[in-house]
């Protein structure tokens, strides 16, 4: 096994730890050795003075550094024909290493023969680890200089600290500030308590954990309870909502300060007021802050997660690919799901989504369809208002679309409830900034939005009993959205 793993999967460990490091595409140890080698091939034999080996040191960095010069030069005044070919290049040539040019073109070929033939993703392999623009970010168009990593626009022997002292403080102060402003308070107090210990180590408030000096014996009885009330007296006091992220520094850790029951019910709940299943923490503050009110308010009390991904164009796709339990980058793979499916059952499609709009089905299909690399285009961006019907169907889950305009659900449109292993899977999006998506996890019988009229008109029999087996909740919604007064009328005007 061992051997089988060091012969086909040796390169693939070494380059899982590569790809991510910036190495700027020195990945062995043969110049080290080379060099040496070189500084043993100018000795005449293992007995030399210092003096000697000095001189010798000092003959092969002049050369070393003549032919760095060269290599400058090269790269300030060459251009090579097939450079020239890449019109995306332009902008770099005899600005940074001609080295650093080639190793582009290299990926441009890539991003050509290989990621748009076989569909697959960049990775930004060549970005981590060498600095340079990757495949999906040579995809957008022209390169900037400013993009490149500043190894390979370093074409001289002059010092590159000059330019230090010409930074604006102040200017880069108010970019941060403008950064820092929209956060939630908590984020805030936690950027100021990390700047102070930089700037003033000697003036931070936290103090050390403390830890029992003498651990020899079991501590008497009267020492239990000192320490018991040592550990009340200093956990006595419960920061409030702005200060819990400062203030829980000095708690003691140890086992021997353990609370007791009554010091934990003194402990804050660190639950947000309007999503009550969600943990407070820098993460899901953001997300609270940024999509909150965008989330229609009958189900903030069920949501525990909510989930941003990438907005790329591909957020619909990415969104679906995290609730299936793949990472989000795994956006292809569901589109790819997705066009299958409705070749696969091209007739029902074609019936659902053509009766009104004779060649919708081909524009659904075209929409889904991307063989670039990075972000999508409008023409790519996914139609969610038909994609889920795709979703439900391929996958076999519920899909909620929620919208503070108007929320509803999706069943699979052919196989019923005992087709598919329980609990159900639920892949609910929420549709927010006007062109985003992002989803959010429901938890408990949470009130469910009523289905969709496509899927009420084209379902078969077999699939009408998913709405059977989750009317209760269904019912719940329309009892939370629609008053009495109002669902009556709303009968009235059905009859």
């Amino acid at each position: 096994m061992v051997i089988f793993l060091e012969v086909l999967y040796r390169e693939k460990f070494v380059a899982a730890w590569t790809y991510k490091t910036l190495n700027f595409h020195q990945t062995t140890t043969n110049r080290v050795e080379s060099m040496h080698a070189l500084v043993k091939g100018h000795f005449s034999s293992h007995r030399n003075l210092l003096v000697k080996l000095m001189g010798i040191v000092e003959h092969i960095v002049e050369q070393q550094h003549t032919e760095i010069r060269k290599r400058f030069e090269t790269s300030l005044r060459k251009v090579m024909n097939h450079h020239k070919a890449h019109t995306i290049l332009e902008n770099v040539l005899r600005k940074v290493s001609i080295y650093a040019i080639e190793l582009m073109a290299f990926e441009l070929r890539r991003k050509e023969d290989g990621l748009r033939a076989y569909g697959s993703t960049c990775g930004c392999q060549f970005w981590t680890s060498c600095g340079l623009p990757c495949a999906c970010r040579l995809e957008k168009g022209q390169i900037n200089v400013d993009s490149i990593d500043v190894f390979w626009k370093k074409l001289d022997f002059e010092s590159t600290r000059r330019g230090i002292e010409d930074i604006d403080v102040d200017a880069e102060f108010e970019k941060l500030k403008q950064k820092i402003n929209p956060t939630p308070p908590q984020v805030k107090r936690s950027y100021l308590e990390k700047f102070k210990e930089i700037v003033m180590p000697g003036k931070n408030t936290k103090k050390p954990h403390v830890v029992q000096m003498n651990t020899r014996g079991r501590p008497t009885l009267k020492t239990q309870e000192q320490r018991k009330a040592e550990a009340t007296r200093k956990s006595s006091y419960i920061p409030s909502e702005e200060s819990w992220f400062a203030g829980s520094y000095g708690l003691p850790r140890h086992g021997a300060y353990a609370s007791s029951s009554s010091q934990k019910k003194q402990q804050p709940i660190d639950l947000h007021p309007n999503f009550p299943n969600i943990m407070l923490g820098p993460k899901s503050e953001i997300a609270i802050g940024n999509y909150g009110s965008q989330i229609p308010k009958v189900f903030h009390p069920h949501i525990s997660n909510i989930k941003d991904v990438k907005p790329d164009g591909h957020c619909g796709f990415r969104s679906v690919a995290v609730v299936l339990g793949q990472k989000q980058g795994k956006y292809m793979s569901i589109r790819r799901q997705l066009l299958l499916e409705m070749r696969l059952n091209e007739g029902i499609w074609r019936q659902v989504f053509n009766p009104e709009n004779v060649g919708h089905y081909n524009e659904l299909y075209n929409m889904i369809y991307f063989e670039g690399v990075g972000s999508a285009r409008p023409e790519h961006y996914i139609r969610m208002l038909e994609t889920r019907f795709l979703i439900a169907q391929r996958y076999g889950v519920i899909v909620h679309t929620l919208d503070i305009r108007g929320s509803d659900t999706v069943f699979p449109l052919l196989g019923g409830p005992e087709d598919t292993e329980e609990p159900h899977q639920v892949v609910a999006v929420v549709f927010v900034d006007g062109g985003h998506f992002i989803h959010v996890i429901l938890e408990g019988s949470y009130p469910m939005p009523p289905t969709d009229l496509i899927w009420n008109s084209n379902r078969t029999e077999r699939a009408a009993a998913w709405y059977d087996r989750y009317k209760d909740q269904i019912d719940a919604y329309e009892r939370l959205m629609y008053p009495p007064v109002v669902r009556k009328f709303s009968q009235m005007l059905n009859i």
